[in-house]
């Protein structure tokens, strides 16, 4: 059985606002999931640039501040069309800008939640134990 090693790389979106930490989410259309944004690099793009597109594609944020935290990676495995696949993404927390739009192809809902709601609402763990790092750390 052929396996594929898969790499994206996303951002995690937050905003001070009143006080409060946000974090921007986003459902999937075709997969459903609440998730951070993220995709796959284009030819010669790095890892960076791939998150920063990714972000603007799915969601028209913008980054206004890379924080200076590491970056935070999930990794799983799935099967999709006869092969397996070994998926690692790659997160870099970002300060972004607040008005978005959601892109109609990929993204069904999208929107700002607090630490507590983003936790609540994120449909993997992995993606919970990314969220609380990064929000501990501010």
């Amino acid at each position: 059985m052929q396996t594929v090693d898969d790499f994206s790389f996303g951002v995690v979106p937050l905003l001070k606002k009143n006080g409060v930490w946000r974090i921007f989410l986003i459902q999937h259309k075709h997969a459903m999931h609440w998730a951070l944004p993220k995709g796959h690099p284009e030819e010669g793009e790095s890892d960076l640039k791939t998150a920063e597109r990714e972000l603007n594609e799915e969601t028209g944020l913008s980054i206004v501040e890379w924080l200076k935290v590491d970056p935070l990676s999930e990794t799983y495995q799935f099967r999709h069309q006869g092969k397996n696949f070994n998926k690692t993404v790659t997160y870099f927390p970002a300060i972004v800008s607040e008005e978005y739009w959601l892109c109609q192809d990929e993204v069904e809902d999208g929107n700002w939640f607090t630490k507590d709601e983003a936790i609540d609402r994120v449909t993997f763990s992995q993606a919970r134990g990314i969220i609380k790092t990064v929000m501990e750390s501010l």
